[in-house]
């Protein structure tokens, strides 16, 4: 979308034109914020899963970005054929693992209550508002 179009969107009759203006400029920064830290999550991700430095995993993360944008431009069909691609790699992946490597029953039955140790409750808040938040910028635009 264009700039002019973009502001379009957050001229309503309920707010001036500043206020509405002002309201893009906050909502553009919180959606660029989001978007550094799941950057910068995934490089320490891929640092930690593959030991290469941050400035590596910044990059791959940016490159894999662009492909998926580029994958669009042959229509939104392939793109979702793409993704529907990674998610049965991934499910193969986990199947075999617990194939290779099958848990006892009762750890499976104790994985069923949803436990949360005193010290991990940061963590899970983290978890929840880095999966949560950016979507929710992007859906309430």
């Amino acid at each position: 979308m264009t700039f002019r179009i973009l502001l379009t969107l957050y001229f309503s009759e309920e707010y001036s034109r500043r206020k509405s203006i002002g309201l893009w400029i906050m909502s553009e920064i919180s959606i660029i914020a989001s978007d550094v830290q799941a950057v910068v999550c995934s490089a320490i991700a891929l640092n930690i899963l593959f030991k290469l430095p941050l400035w590596a995993g910044c990059i791959i993360t940016v490159l894999d970005t662009f492909t998926f944008l580029c994958l669009h431009i042959f229509g939104i069909r392939s793109l979702e054929f793409f993704f529907v691609c990674l998610v049965g790699v991934m499910a193969v992946c986990f199947f075999w693992n617990f194939t290779m490597n099958p848990p006892a029953a009762g750890e499976l039955l104790d994985g069923l209550r949803p436990t949360l140790p005193s010290y991990g409750l940061r963590t899970a808040v983290g978890i929840v508002g880095s999966v949560i938040l950016p979507q929710n910028y992007y859906v309430h635009r």
